[in-house]
C-alpha cells in the first residue's frame, strides 16, 4: 500500500465516527470479502442494538424496522454496480471500515482503487491492515471532502471515461450547502479524470415521512451514533437531488430502479428501503481545475 497523508488531508471534522464501526460489523456479519478484518467490538454492541431495536420496531413500522437488513442490500448494490462498469479507477470517498476497495483491488488487478477519508478513520484502517500484504492497485489516503483538493494527486486512467466514485452513507451527513460544495469538487474531479460516474446513496426525507414514528426514532437512533441531526438537511425527495447534481455538474443523473438491481425481489421492498441510489456521469472537460 502507499499512502500519502500530506496531500489533501485536513485534520479534525470527525462527522460520523461511529456509524463507521457500526456499518464496518454490518458488513462482517453479513460476510462481504475482507470484511471481518475491520469489525470490532464497539460496531458489534452497536450494530446488535440496531438489530434489536429494528426488530422491536418493526411490528409497528415495517419500513423502519428493515433498516438494518437494508445495510446489506446498500453496500452489495454498490459492489455490484462497480463491477457493472469494470472502471480503471474506483475512488471511494468517505470509505470508513469498508473492505469493498480491498477486495476488488484484489480480483482486479487492471482497476487501481483509491480509499479515502479522514485521518482518523485512515488510522484505524491502517492499524487493522497492519502486518497484511495488499495489493499493488489498492491505494489509501486520508482527505476531506469538503477540503478543496481532493484526488488532486490522481492522474486521468487509460480509457478515459473509466472512473467510479461512489458515495455510500456519506452525504446525508452534510448539510445543503456542504453538499454542493462537496458534489461540485466531485464532479470538478472526474471531470479532470476524463469522465466517469457517481453512484451515491440518499435517504429522501419524503419516503422517510411516510415510515411514521419508526423514522423519528431510527433518526433519533442515527443522531445518537453520529452527533448529527440529519432531520433538517436531507434532500427532501429524489427529484431535488438529481436537480442538486445538474447544478454541481453533473450530467444524466438519474434514480437507480429496481430493475437494475440484482436482488431486489429478494431486498425490503421499495417502500420499506430508507435509501435510494442515484447515479450521475461527468463528461471530459479540458478546462477543469
Amino acid at each position: 500500500m502507499t499512502s500519502n497523508d500530506d496531500n489533501n488531508g485536513t485534520v479534525g471534522n470527525p462527522r460520523v465516527g461511529l456509524t463507521g464501526y457500526v456499518t464496518a460489523s454490518a458488513w462482517a456479519r453479513y460476510g462481504f470479502a475482507e470484511s471481518g478484518r475491520f469489525d470490532s467490538r464497539r460496531g458489534r454492541l452497536l450494530f446488535g442494538l440496531l438489530r434489536f431495536g429494528c426488530r422491536a420496531i418493526a411490528p409497528i413500522s415495517p419500513p423502519a424496522g428493515a433498516f438494518a437488513r437494508s445495510l446489506y442490500w446498500r453496500h452489495r448494490w454498490f459492489s455490484d454496480w462497480v463491477m457493472k462498469y469494470r472502471p480503471h479507477l474506483a475512488i471511494e470517498i468517505g470509505a470508513g471500515l469498508s473492505g469493498r476497495g480491498l477486495a476488488h483491488a484484489r480480483t482486479h488487478p487492471t482497476c487501481r482503487w483509491v480509499d479515502y477519508d479522514l485521518p482518523h478513520m485512515t488510522d484505524a484502517r491502517r492499524t487493522r491492515l497492519h502486518g497484511l500484504s495488499l495489493p499493488a492497485n489498492y491505494d489509501l489516503r486520508s482527505a476531506d471532502l469538503l477540503g478543496p483538493a481532493i484526488g488532486a494527486e490522481l492522474s486521468p486512467p487509460d480509457p478515459l471515461g473509466a472512473t467510479c466514485v461512489l458515495l455510500e452513507g456519506v452525504i446525508d451527513y452534510l448539510d445543503p450547502s456542504e453538499k454542493q460544495r462537496a458534489l461540485s469538487r466531485i464532479a470538478t474531479l472526474l471531470g479532470r479524470l476524463g469522465g466517469g460516474r457517481l453512484l451515491m446513496d440518499i435517504h429522501p426525507a419524503a419516503r422517510l415521512a411516510a415510515f411514521g414514528t419508526g423514522a423519528q426514532l431510527m433518526l433519533a437512533g442515527l443522531r445518537g451514533i453520529s452527533g448529527r441531526d440529519l432531520a433538517g438537511q436531507l434532500f427532501v425527495d429524489v427529484p431535488e437531488a438529481l436537480s442538486i447534481l445538474g447544478d454541481c455538474g453533473f450530467e444524466h443523473a438519474t434514480q437507480v430502479d429496481d430493475v437494475r438491481l440484482d436482488g431486489a425481489d429478494r431486498a425490503p421492498p421499495a417502500a420499506h428501503r430508507a435509501f435510494c441510489l442515484v447515479e450521475a456521469t461527468v463528461a471530459a472537460r479540458t478546462d477543469a481545475r
